[in-house]
């Protein structure tokens, strides 16, 4: 009998033991959801605080874009004195001569764009464009050397558009500072010169003119290559092909998505070699808006293009 009082009495206290480990261990587990959640809670809102941080100085760098042509004069009115770099590339100049922009009201034009060629990809469009009887710009950059040579050159002899997109196209080195975008936009242009004979006018910042890479300088980039008589151009409509797992479903809902809201969007679309799939959905584009009764036609056939889009009254993005 005291023997079987005995065992209950240790399974008693095995089961207390047990039991008050589990609570403390529930307990901890408590605690260190409650700590996690309030870690993460700080985390977010320091994440937030940065995120809106960000769209107020993204915001404010957008009212002086807006300034439009004044802001731009003042741009052209600065004098090499103040700044050292507007002593370097004596060469980097070309001629401003008057714009022939279509400025037909009611006519509808679509600018089609192509970012970071050649490629072979760039082969194929050419190749549609000719069939489709369409002009558009190109944006070029030096990753494929002396081998862009002849693609290069078939740009300009069939009769589009060719403008300096970066030599690098990287972000770190080419917002360093103005002297480092000048070098990099140097190297570039004399490459497409050497192969075309052409003197680009237009170019495209990587990444648009106001990013969140050159937000410190783009002012004084914008301001020295206005200068130099240059023109620059953002765009209006993003194609999204350089999205992940792009598909020509995804790229025609936001090309549709500006036809009738639009009468001259500015279509961003990219050549690289890795983008079959624009490739693949250009006809559909080109389909879209000639249904839609828009023509096409180059930038330089166009007023400059910048973030934020100056709209006409009741059609966002001109």
């Amino acid at each position: 009998m005291r023997t079987k009082q005995k065992s209950l009495k240790f399974y008693r206290k095995i089961y207390m033991f047990v039991s008050l480990i589990t609570v403390i261990v529930l307990l901890m587990v408590c605690v260190a959801q409650f700590v996690l959640g309030r870690i993460m809670e700080t985390n977010y809102k320091n994440l937030e605080n940065q995120h809106n941080s960000l769209l107020v100085q993204l915001s404010q760098a957008q009212k002086e874009a807006q300034k439009g042509v004044e802001y731009e004069e003042l741009f052209r009115r600065q004098g090499e004195e103040e700044f050292p770099y507007s002593k370097q590339y004596d060469h980097l100049y070309v001629k401003e001569e008057p714009r022939q922009v279509n400025t037909s009201k009611g006519q509808k034009i679509a600018y089609l764009t192509f970012d970071d060629g050649p490629s072979d990809n760039t082969l194929k469009i050419l190749d549609l464009l000719k069939k489709e009887k369409i002009k558009a710009t190109f944006f070029v950059v030096g990753h494929m050397g002396k081998e862009a040579k002849p693609i290069l050159k078939r740009i300009v002899e069939d009769g589009h558009t060719i403008g300096i997109h970066s030599y690098s196209h990287d972000y770190d080195k080419i917002y360093g500072s103005v002297e480092a975008y000048l070098e990099d936009f140097n190297q570039m242009f004399e490459m497409v010169y050497e192969a075309t004979g052409v003197k680009s006018t237009v170019f495209r910042f990587p990444g648009g003119s106001i990013n969140a890479h050159n937000r410190m300088i783009y002012q004084q980039i914008i301001s020295e290559m206005l200068r130099r008589g240059f023109s620059y151009y953002d765009w209006t409509v993003d194609s999204q092909d350089a999205t992940r797992n792009p598909s020509v479903e995804k790229m025609m809902g936001n090309i549709n998505a500006s036809i009738g809201r639009q009468s001259r969007p500015v279509v961003l679309m990219h050549d690289a070699a890795s983008k079959k799939m624009t490739v693949e959905a250009l006809p559909k584009i080109i389909r879209a808006y000639r249904d839609a009764g828009y023509s096409f036609d180059t930038l330089d056939h166009r007023e400059i293009c910048f973030f934020p889009y100056q709209a006409e009254p009741g059609i966002p993005g001109k």
